[in-house]
């Protein structure tokens, strides 16, 4: 019978071997590469009933190949929900943390923004060559998702990285207050 270390590495090959199969296959038929996508957001969003180790480990695989990946395909919405589980999973209290701030400072910030989409709003309507060009401008402000924010207030760092009993996402993510882009 093999060791569990025997057993954890043989695993890691299994799962080395689906990659590299996957890969191999994308080069043939990108409709593969789809499928495995949507397979694997579909088992990001019932994430919750696994075990919390298995969670993590999910999750952070989903951040290193998948999400990546579906970058590189064009798929941004996949991408940006992907990452958006897989932070959740991968860093709860970063997540948490980082929901926090994100909160506080939207309150702050929405009459600044608003104001600002009002303004852009009725110059684009006055302008004659946006006039000419297309039937209706509109001018709508969106907010980052939570794990932009984080990889940006912690120049890439990824989840896991970050002490947040001692404080880092607080101070890194106010070090950020005046350029975070929320909207």
């Amino acid at each position: 019978t093999p060791t569990p270390e025997q057993a954890l590495a043989a695993a890691a090959n299994v799962q080395a071997d689906d990659l590299k199969e996957m890969f191999l296959a994308m080069t043939q038929d990108v409709r593969v590469i789809i499928v495995k996508l949507a397979d694997r957001l579909h088992n990001m969003r019932t994430l919750g009933a696994l075990k919390p180790e298995k969670r993590v480990k999910i999750a952070r695989e989903t951040l290193l190949v998948f999400a990546p990946l579906a970058k590189l395909l064009g798929m941004y919405n996949v991408k940006n929900e992907l990452e958006e589980l897989a932070f959740r999973y991968a860093a709860p209290e970063t997540y948490a943390e980082t929901a926090r701030w994100f909160d506080e400072l939207s309150k702050r910030q929405d009459p600044v923004v608003r104001r600002a989409q009002q303004e852009l709003q009725e110059l684009c309507d006055k302008d004659e060559f946006l006039k000419q060009a297309c039937d209706r401008v509109e001018v709508l402000p969106r907010a980052k998702e939570f794990y932009g924010l984080f990889r940006k207030a912690n120049d890439g760092v990824k989840p896991g990285e970050i002490d947040v009993k001692n404080g880092d996402v607080i101070k890194s993510l106010r070090k950020n207050n005046e350029v975070a882009q929320l909207r």
